[in-house]
């Protein structure tokens, strides 16, 4: 299938999202941060008659994680916007320096990079012969720039220096793979146990094939990436497309706690922000060709030699599911048996004896499992992709006793193309295939199935070259069909498993952790303002970027009205430019204790942690939950008595306030079956207060009976 794959032996398709990403997770986990220093003096509005301004800049400028925006273009260009920020002092302009935090940016058009390092392909942006010609200049901080200082932060000695700082930015940080592809491939399958001698190999037979090409392709909002194995493809880059948004059919089983209680098909999107397609074609080559020459006449037990490999790929319907039309491929294994083979000088296995040829063929399919069940069941059982081979077919005489161990090869070398291109991008993905092989592929060929597990649908990750930086998997998709050998995954770095939106923040209210979704109850007495604070997970951004934002968002439940709403600069730097006297971005306050939210029994929060793009936002996390005031009162209402009993005889209780803080601490002490009857106008002109003190509490109204100037 050509076509899809353009020629190459296999294509990866990564988003744009995920680029960013794994170049930001690269700077996170540099040991230091790439900081340099501006040219100094620069001489700037001179003339033929005059001098000009003479200005004097200072201060460590610090370079942030580029930002890669990916457009499909006819020279295959990549547009990069970097910046750099920095706290500078500007002297020479004005009587007094002036102290700024500024960012410097420009957008570039670069080309992409194909290296190898330690024996890995790898791509990345190319900046070595980026040119910086103009520069944005924005004050995040600090007075307004005369001219002079303007005209010096545009000068051409700065461009220069900034020109200097991108091209020397170390290219490992600026690879759109994790770990890249593996130049040489190299395939050793363990030898099957037979007899004890001292000399026997641990491995069956050794195989290796090198990858010749690696080639990237812009496309719109993703990047494909093509791979070419020497002599057996050479693909054309030009004609890469997507491999997102086709459909493919899925065979999903469902387990209750008795049995399997569904088994049925369903077209799944391939969907996510990573996909790799292996072209058919090219595996069919490859195991026919390098793989059969290399284990022919590889023993894989004390009587049975390999002769070589192929595969097709069709539909078939098993023995005990008739009804059933199943895609998938069929592995085409060919071997020998040897009555009586012989040993060499080494004690290797030699083919000897009569012999009979065997032709073993499997065919198997990729499916999804599923639980259904109570809680306990359920409980411990993650959802994941699997193999199932079904119905393996020998051709040999029937007294020749065959284990399907040939299997247990053999389905390791199918997988092994799939782990070469994924063993840098998703390390883990198919790591334990040939481990779970062994272990299952042990059943007889009368006809009972083998099966083991390819990837959990949900898994962690923890990538050699990101430590600091955790990342989640979820596997959305595995196919293997006439199609390609194809898997279509969402990798997130910066978070854990955890799916939901507020997953890279730590977000409190009132002190207490909240998390996305639920809310917080804050009880009515010693009634204070509540604080809501919200932090990034470290490793997430560089702490000093300041196009990394703050929004909240707190409205009344009641009324839906806005109570608190800003939007500021997430960075560190912003706080300590800010004071404690002014606003802060990682904390708002309610104040429920002020005249115009004390009534209020509900407020509804929406915090985001967000940074602007060209167009559109990319959002680290945003919690949305509630902060609740507990209470038996109705404060919307001001007054309050009710009516009891006391000593047996009927009692009306004196009028008190609800508002807090105002209402005094016996009123939380009311009978619990008492009546509340509400008002919320005095029963008397307010200027008569002071001759109805009998009919009020004189805490709630006076502050106690030695006060006589009214609260209210």
């Amino acid at each position: 299938m050509t076509v899809r794959h353009a020629g190459f032996a296999a294509v990866a398709c990564i988003g744009e999202s995920l680029v960013n990403n794994v170049i930001e997770a690269a700077f996170q986990n540099e040991a230091a941060p790439i900081s340099f220093t501006l040219p100094t003096p620069i001489q700037v509005g001179g003339s033929r008659w005059s001098l000009g301004t003479t200005v004097s800049i200072s201060g460590n400028v610090r370079v942030l994680p580029p930002v890669v925006t990916l457009l499909k273009r006819p020279d295959n260009l990549v547009g990069v916007r970097v910046r750099f920020v920095s706290e500078l002092r500007l002297e020479g302009a004005t009587a007094q320096p002036a102290d700024i935090l500024v960012e410097l940016g420009c957008s570039l058009l670069v080309g992409l990079s194909v290296q190898v390092v330690n024996d890995r392909f790898q791509v990345g942006v190319d900046l070595s012969q980026a040119t910086i010609s103009a520069v944005d200049v924005t004050v995040l901080e600090g007075p307004s720039l005369v001219s002079a200082y303007g005209a010096a932060l545009h000068s051409s000695h700065v461009r220069a220096a900034l020109t200097a700082a991108l091209r020397a930015i170390p290219p490992h940080l600026l690879r759109a793979t994790i770990d890249g592809f593996p130049a040489t491939v190299r395939i050793a399958p363990r030898q099957m146990p037979c007899g004890a001698s001292l000399f026997e190999l641990p491995r069956m037979f050794e195989a290796s094939f090198s990858v010749s090409r690696v080639m990237p392709r812009v496309l719109d909002h993703q990047l494909a990436i093509g791979v070419d194995i020497a002599g057996l493809t050479l693909g054309d880059p030009n004609a890469l497309e997507t491999l997102f948004g086709v459909f493919r059919q899925v065979w999903i089983r469902t387990d209750g706690p008795e049995a399997t209680v569904d088994f049925a098909p369903r077209a799944v999107r391939a969907g996510g922000n990573i996909a790799v397609s292996i072209n058919p074609s090219a595996l069919v080559a490859l195991l026919e060709g390098t793989l059969s020459q290399a284990s022919h006449h590889a023993f894989v037990d004390c009587h049975v030699a390999l002769e070589g490999f192929s595969m097709s790929f069709g539909t078939f319907s098993p023995n005990l599911m008739p009804q059933y039309q199943i895609e998938g491929p069929t592995l085409h294994v060919g071997a020998r048996y040897y009555d009586a083979p012989g040993r060499d000088a080494q004690s290797r296995l030699t083919p000897g004896g009569a012999s009979v040829h065997a032709d073993v063929h499997a065919p198997f399919a990729v499916h999804y499992q599923t639980f259904d069940g109570p809680t306990d069941f359920l409980s411990g059982r993650g959802e994941y992709w699997f193999i199932k081979v079904y119905n393996v077919d020998v051709d040999l005489p029937w007294w020749v006793s065959f284990g399907l161990v040939l299997i247990g090869i053999a389905v390791p070398v199918l997988a092994l193309p799939v782990v070469t291109i994924l063993d840098g991008i998703l390390p883990s993905l198919l790591s334990n295939v040939g481990a779970r092989v062994q272990r299952t592929a042990q059943a007889g060929i009368n006809g009972t199935v083998s099966e083991f597990g390819l990837a959990p649908r949900r898994q962690t990750l923890t990538l050699p070259s990101l430590p600091k930086t955790p990342g989640s998997l979820t596997t959305n998709l595995v196919s293997m069909t006439g199609e390609g050998v194809e898997v279509y995954a969402s990798c997130s770095l910066g978070s854990r498993e955890d799916s939901s939106p507020d997953r890279n923040l730590t977000v409190t209210a009132d002190g207490t952790a909240v998390r996305d979704g639920a809310g917080v109850a804050c009880g009515i007495v010693d009634a204070r303002p509540v604080p809501c604070t919200v932090k990034l997970k470290d490793g997430i951004v560089d702490p000093q970027d300041l196009s990394v934002r703050v929004s909240w968002e707190i409205r009344r439940a009641d009324t839906g009205e806005i109570v608190v709403q800003q939007d500021m600069p997430y960075s560190s730097r912003s706080l300590v430019v800010l004071g404690g006297g002014g606003p802060s971005p990682r904390r708002v306050v309610i104040d429920r204790t002020s005249p115009a939210l004390m009534p209020v029994d509900e407020f509804r929060v929406v915090v985001r942690v967000y940074r602007p793009l060209s167009g559109r936002v990319k959002e680290f996390g945003s919690s949305r939950f509630t902060v609740s005031v507990m209470d038996r009162f109705d404060r919307h209402h001001p007054y309050v008595h009710w009516n009891g009993w006391a000593a047996g005889v009927p009692k009306e209780s004196a009028l008190h306030r609800t508002a807090v803080p105002g209402r005094c601490s016996m009123l939380m002490r009311a009978a619990t079956r008492a009546k509340f009857l509400y008002l919320d106008e005095l029963p008397f002109p307010l200027g008569d207060i002071n001759a109805h003190r009998e009919e009020l509490c004189e805490y709630c109204f006076f502050g106690g009976p030695d006060k006589f100037v009214p609260l209210i």
